[in-house]
């Protein structure tokens, strides 16, 4: 299940050193997910509790389940945004992927600091 997941923060992260759009740089990344993920149906990115960007497999799905990776500036500080992620799947997620997810979190946060 993992390969997928992997592949894509790889993608991620290459697309954050090509480019200095914040906007665009999160599109891709959901977009990166939900594509090439196969059990990834929706993710999202949020900025104090508000979605900057969202992405959809199909607007009207329901879930079977949804994991947030949420980061903060430094260790036990307050949350300055997080990663969502949806799948339709009643089993779809294992550790390395929640390992692998949680790092694309803290990569976009950490770049979206810089730019």
């Amino acid at each position: 299940m993992s390969v997928s997941t992997d592949l894509a923060a790889i993608r991620i992260i290459a697309d954050t050193t090509q480019n200095k759009n914040i906007s665009t740089v999160l599109q891709q990344a959901l977009k990166a997910l939900v594509d090439n993920v196969a059990y990834i149906h929706y993710a999202a990115w949020f900025k104090e509790d508000t979605a900057e960007v969202s992405i959809s497999s199909n607007s009207n799905d329901t879930y079977a389940g949804t994991l947030s990776f949420p980061v903060s500036e430094n260790e036990g500080g307050e949350e300055i945004g997080k990663l969502v992620v949806a799948t339709k799947e009643s089993v779809a997620f294992d550790v390395t992927d929640l390992t692998t997810l949680q790092e694309v979190a803290n990569h976009i946060a950490q770049w979206s600091r810089v730019h």
